[in-house]
């Protein structure tokens, strides 16, 4: 630990117990004045810490939310997030994630977008956004990836896929396509998906 470095090396330079509680006291306050050191210099990162282990919290706090404001004016509201969060500021990290999440989606992200509100417990947003994506990628013919996306929207089973998406994997897996035939075995739950995906693989082109 940093706190014990510390300790250890004032009782190197100054001939104190490094296990007596007056030398842990000189320690702690010899950490505090490096962090406020390091304040002045703008290493609001290596303060923080510095804060943690000398137990002041409030002071590190303030640190981390130093940092937040620079994630916020710098636009970077990912890094932003993370300080807020460390600060225990759940509101403003909600805040933070929900703009990160627009941002996504006007970049047509829906992964990322899906991921933001995830993190914030907004399931349903997170879900519609996991098939947007799938939805771009089906448009783009790519049935096999767009799969992941449906799992992530909790759409578990091969009969809950969209029919025409649900077709085509099928007529991939006629085709001798091995993605398409081990994605799809994993989503057959029942007696009737089984027989679908059977038929279909009975059909294969070899």
């Amino acid at each position: 630990m940093i706190l014990e470095r510390i300790r250890k090396a004032i009782s190197h330079a100054f001939g104190y117990d490094a296990k007596s509680e007056k030398d842990a006291a000189r320690a702690q306050l010899t950490t505090v004045k490096i962090a406020e050191k390091e304040i002045a210099e703008g290493n609001y990162d290596w303060a923080a810490e510095l804060f943690e282990e000398a137990g002041e919290h409030e002071k590190a706090r303030e640190c981390y939310l130093r940092q937040a404001e620079k994630g916020i004016a710098a636009g970077k509201i990912g890094l932003a997030t993370e300080y807020f969060e460390k600060a225990g500021m759940k509101d403003k990290a909600k805040e933070c994630w929900l703009k990160e999440a627009e941002e996504y989606v006007a970049k047509g992200d829906y992964f990322l977008a899906a991921y933001c509100y995830k993190n914030i417990g907004r399931i349903d947003k997170a879900e519609g956004y996991y098939l947007k994506g799938a939805d771009l990628l089906i448009a783009d013919e790519r049935y096999v990836d767009a799969l992941d996306y449906y799992k992530l929207a909790n759409i578990g089973s091969l009969t809950g896929l969209p029919k025409e998406t649900q077709e085509k994997l099928l007529g991939l897996v006629r085709k001798g396509n091995v993605k398409a035939t081990q994605g799809l075995a994993k989503l057959v739950k029942t007696e009737e998906e089984e027989l679908i995906f059977n038929e279909a693989r009975a059909g294969m082109v070899l």
